[in-house]
């Protein structure tokens, strides 16, 4: 506790209805009093007034920041906001719900709670936290001194306090900024995420809570940090940021082991012993620990009520989500279900051993023993032939465990081949080690089990029941290998493709533009009024301005390289367009980006458009948005086959309705799980509603970008009319023939006044987005909004050929699930730019 010292700091007698009584916190910002609530009830407060000196725009900013995180929430495990005010100089202050409680790892400690205990108390606090972010508020400071303990009715509640660093989810509150204008970390360097470091120039999301709710986690569990703070600040903030990037901190597990004499008494605090301890935390409790605090956000619990519900499941005695079903994982829970009989079967196995040794120690005695001549040649023979044969049979066992060895490492090196998308030059030194260390030992296995695989074949209906499990398992295993030769092939072409991307997009050969004339023009023109500060970009290549929209275009490299044929980056098919300067799509094409400028735009349907949906389109707002990259097209089904996609289009299933489908239709008939999977190891996304609802505006206010009555739409898009095949008409029908009865090739139509194609119709394009409610404020920056409560559901925008217009508005919505696949659905990635 810290008191002040300054006497311009000290309050009057009295504020408003409150009686100071004694200094029990100060931040950086402001003092914390206890203080007594006179009127119109008598209780005592937590009174929190900002500094005199520091009452600056900013500070003031953040201050209304955390009064407006407070009053949105009320939760058991939050502390609530009473009242608010300002004393007579214009000092705001805060009274908020006094918590006389214990930080939760000294109360764990104290009350030496076992690990079933601290996760349940735990839990609460992750429900207090989901509750927060439900309501669109993150708190970045989740440390044991903002998690108090109290009791209540003999029971122990955690309660969460100090919402001063807390920000928006999908509405700033305050400026996303790391340091103080002094020069102090906002948090706290051991709590805090590698994002909110500062690292990547990513946004700081809801994800960086549940990194803060691991470390407190692991923390509850050891009593040790993952790194201490010396170890983070003694260097120097960019060592700080080095280790919460690269440096991996010990299990959970492996942290208590580490310790040496002070473990037997974390043990103790914990209600068990340090051999009883270390058996609970190896397992699920290492995997659900490492899970909260990857440096990966993607690869985090999404929320901490995911984090919670993963720890119940290890209560229950349930598989976890954290560690991945590997053989061995599934063998061990299997073991645990079914006790009695895979004791029985570990006692036969002991048995084989011990007959094994005996057999062994039999023959031997024979053949050295002194009256051995008095022995029968035959009994002898008899003696050996029957060891030899025990001693087979064990080499056999031996052998079957090694290549079951092999089930629980392929698991791991195709876990560890999908890090390596995309293929950029930072990922050649772990592609070259995985390539060279990883594969060939797996590979190298192959001979072995088709030749144990074969002998169990043979058998027939003789085969043992204890090897049918690993008949299975090898079958899995051949298959896999067979699997793995592919990827190391592939691996091998990302290899030579990072060995040469670099220099492709700095000095590409066909680049319409160097990248400092882009970096120019992105401050220019149609950019001026909010220049976007671009950098290059691996795998990007100017192609210059378009004419007829003034945006920079941007050709992506690896969405023209097929790895089948091994091309090269500088070589790679090129866009082409006509005398007139028309673009002329190829199936070969790779994926063209637009540069989208930033700024705000409305938002939602105006009270005009008669066709909107109250409910999901109104009310309009502003939002703003910074600069982005939008495909100009939908993702083609070449596109997608060469990026990796499975083959799995109905367009091209020879179906009467698609006769005439080529490569240059939209990719369909995929779930927005696979759209999403496939972009993102491309290092793309998808757009946010908002970003798709901007460009597809571009602009305009009408209810299409190309007018305001259904026949301004002819020729701008493929959309339900008489040459659909469907049999469904929903009363806004086209009064045209746009020409295909089922999707059209990309770009077929004409494009929007930001050059982009097919925004109206052809099929649904998936955006990142779960249906939320437009009266929930949107985030500056992306525009996106706190979801609606347990809908799960994606969005998907602009209608498609078998949808009429009023569904292929601008504004138009609708919501599928994640595992949704339709031949009316596909996809436009989106880059979102660094920072």
């Amino acid at each position: 506790m810290t008191h002040p010292t300054n006497q311009q700091d000290q309050l009057p007698p009295r504020i408003g209805p409150y009686q100071p009584l004694e200094v029990i916190g100060e931040g950086g910002m402001g003092m914390v009093w206890l203080a007594e609530q006179m009127t119109p009830v008598r209780r005592r407060v937590a009174l929190k007034l900002i500094k005199t000196g520091l009452d600056s725009k900013a500070v003031l900013a953040r201050f209304d920041a955390e009064r407006q995180a407070l009053a949105m929430m009320e939760h058991s495990s939050i502390a609530r906001i009473f009242d608010a005010g300002r004393t007579e100089d214009g000092r705001p202050y805060l009274a908020m719900e006094f918590v006389k409680g214990t930080p939760i790892t000294n109360y764990c400690d104290e009350n030496r709670l076992s690990l079933g205990e601290r996760i349940r108390l735990f839990q609460q606090v992750c429900s207090g936290i989901q509750h927060a972010h439900l309501k669109g508020v993150m708190h970045r400071d989740i440390k044991p001194g903002n998690v108090l303990v109290t009791v209540q009715d003999g029971h122990p509640v955690p309660k969460l306090i100090d919402f001063g660093l807390a920000k928006a989810v999908d509405h700033r509150l305050v400026e996303h900024v790391l340091f103080t204008e002094q020069g102090q970390i906002l948090g706290t360097p051991e709590y805090m995420s590698p994002e909110q470091a500062g690292l990547g120039y990513l946004d700081v999301d809801s994800r960086t809570d549940v990194y803060s709710l691991g470390v407190l986690l692991y923390e509850l569990l050891t009593g040790q940090l993952p790194f201490t703070r010396s170890e983070l600040t003694d260097q120097g903030y960019p060592e700080m940021q080095r280790i919460l990037r690269e440096t991996d901190p010990p299990r959970p597990s492996a942290r208590l082991s580490r310790i040496g004499v002070t473990a037997s008494a974390t043990a103790k605090m914990r209600d068990s012993d340090l051999g009883s301890l270390q058996r609970q935390l190896t397992g699920d409790l290492d995997w659900i620990v490492m899970r909260a605090i990857e440096k990966d956000r993607t690869r985090r619990y999404e929320t901490a009520g995911e984090l919670a519900a993963d720890l119940q499941r290890h209560l229950d005695g349930e598989a976890v989500i954290a560690r991945p079903p590997t053989t061995g994982y599934r063998l061990h829970k299997f073991a645990v279900r079914h006790r009695v009989a895979v004791t029985s079967g570990i006692l036969m196995g002991a048995a084989l051993c011990i007959g094994t040794a005996v057999a062994f120690k039999g023959w031997r005695d024979a053949e050295v023993s002194a009256d051995a001549e008095r022995q029968s040649r035959t009994q002898l023979a008899e003696e050996k032939q029957r060891a030899d044969a025990t001693a087979r049979t064990l080499a056999s066992t031996l052998e079957r465990f090694t290549l079951l060895k092999g089930v629980v490492g392929l698991a791991a090196a195709e876990r560890n081949e999908e890090q390596f998308h995309p293929p950029t030059p930072d990922r050649l030194p772990s592609m070259r080690r995985w390539v060279a260390n990883e594969c060939p030992p797996l590979l190298a296995l192959r001979p072995d089990v088709d030749r144990t695989l074969a002998e169990l074949e043979a058998r027939g209906a003789e085969i043992l029941p204890e090897d049918e499990y690993l008949r299975g398992a090898l079958s899995d295993l051949t298959i896999g290998l067979r699997r793995l030769d592919k990827l190391r092939l592939d691996v091998e072409w990302r290899i030579r493709w990072a060995e040469k991307i670099e220099k492709a997009t700095l000095a590409h050969p066909k680049a319409g533009m160097t990248w400092q004339q882009a970096t120019e023009a992105a401050r220019a023109g149609r950019y001026a009024k909010q220049p976007v500060d671009l950098r290059p970009m691996t795998g990007l290549v100017p192609l210059g301005i378009d004419a007829t929209s003034g945006l920079l275009l941007f050709y992506d490299l690896r969405s023209a390289a097929d790895p089948s044929e091994d091309v090269e980056p500088a070589s790679v098919p090129f866009p082409r367009h006509d005398s007139d300067g028309r673009y002329v799509p190829q199936a070969s094409d790779g994926v063209v980006f637009v540069l989208l400028p930033g700024g705000p735009f409305t938002m939602g349907a105006g009270a005009e458009d008669s066709l909107a949906i109250d409910i999901q389109e109104r009310p309009t707002h502003e939002v703003r948005l910074d600069p982005f990259f939008l495909a100009r097209t939908e993702l083609t089904q070449a596109q997608w086959l060469r990026l990796g996609g499975p083959n799995q289009s109905i367009a091209q299933q020879g179906r009467p309705d698609y006769q005439n489908s080529t490569s240059l239709h939209p990719a369909e008939n995929a779930t927005w799980t696979e759209y999403a999977a496939l972009v993102q190891r491309h290092g793309w996304g998808l757009p946010t509603e908002a970003q798709w609802e901007y460009a597809c505006k571009a602009g305009t206010v009408g209810p299409w970008s190309c007018g305001t009555n259904l026949a301004e739409l002819e020729g701008h898009a493929n959309m339900l009319d008489a040459s659909t095949f469907t049999k469904t008409w929903d009363g806004t029908r086209a009064p045209f023939h746009d020409g295909y009865a089922g999707s059209a090739p990309v770009s077929s139509y004409a494009p929007n006044s930001f050059g982009i194609f097919d925004m109206h119709g052809n099929v649904w394009e998936l955006c990142a987005c779960r249906l939320s409610d437009y009266r929930s404020p949107a985030n500056e920056g992306d525009g996106t909004r706190a979801p609606l409560e347990n809908d799960l559901r994606r969005i998907v925008r602009g209608g498609s050929f078998v949808d009429g217009a009023q569904k292929a508005r601008s504004t138009a919505r609708w919501a599928v699930s994640t595992d949704l696949r339709q031949m009316s659905i596909g996809v436009r990635p989106a880059i979102r730019l660094p920072r």
